[in-house]
């Protein structure tokens, strides 16, 4: 079969492979349809690799695999994979859609579980990309009043086009006190940072009220937080940490 395999350097190249064999517990999944994570580009920017690059797997203790990464991907007919990972599509679905919800959508879906979000609670979302809008979809209709949260203003039109009850550019003014005005001064019940700007994550931990919970979702990047004022005088209940390639939480 053929292959695309990320090369570095923003460089991309069609391989053979030989056609993937089932383990004792795999499957084999004919591809229709391959997304692209935002994951995917920090590989295909990074420095060209000699041989080139190659479901909570990626918290095994004998090492990660993640696809695309450590483990091929789905650029390619035919894709190994275990039979513990796979999720029924749909009927209703097409191919094109489930590919698009197995990561962006299934991301901010999987975050808005974790924090327990609730109907009537106040949510701020902090970066407007395709997860964090598919973050303020989801949280409008699970009864939360999502207040969206990015720099560029096409990405704030479509957040109020998706629902979400206010935005705001933190490029104006300081938005944590903005957060904090539309919320009583209390702050937001919940956070979330789809963005990975350190200044964003900073701030989804500031923009929460006391015993509130802030996620954030991506990968790489810091963020450097002033623990005694920022967490344990405010009594922030929890700082959740939830990667696309995996989570832990900080108490």
């Amino acid at each position: 079969m053929k292959g695309v395999v990320f090369l570095g350097d923003r460089k991309l190249e069609l391989r053979e492979f030989p056609d993937p064999t089932p383990g004792p517990r795999d499957v084999i999944l004919e591809i229709k349809a391959s997304g692209m994570c935002g994951s995917d580009l920090h590989t295909y920017r990074a420095p060209a690799q000699p041989g080139g690059a190659v479901g909570w797997t990626q918290m095994c203790l004998e090492g990660p695999v993640v696809y695309g990464s450590g483990g091929h991907g789905g650029h390619a007919r035919y894709m190994k994979v275990p039979v513990s990972t796979l999720v029924p599509l749909p009927d209703a679905l097409s191919f094109v859609t489930g590919a698009a919800i197995s990561c962006g959508t299934g991301t901010a879906w999987g975050a808005l579980r974790r924090l327990n979000l609730q109907g009537g609670e106040t949510i701020a979302i902090f970066g407007q990309g395709p997860v964090g809008l598919s973050a303020t979809q989801l949280a409008v209709v699970m009864g939360a009043r999502v207040i969206a949260v990015d720099i560029a203003a096409e990405r704030r039109k479509l957040a109020q086009q998706f629902g979400a009850h206010e935005v705001l550019d933190p490029a104006v003014g300081d938005v944590v006190a903005a957060i904090r005005d539309l919320t009583h001064g209390e702050g937001a019940h919940k956070t979330l940072d789809a963005s990975s700007a350190p200044d964003a994550r900073a701030a989804a931990v500031r923009a929460v009220r006391s015993w509130g919970t802030a996620c954030f979702v991506g990968e790489r990047g810091q963020v450097t937080l002033d623990v005694s004022p920022d967490l344990l005088r405010r009594d922030a209940g929890r700082l959740l940490d939830l990667l696309e390639a995996g989570a832990g939480r900080v108490r």
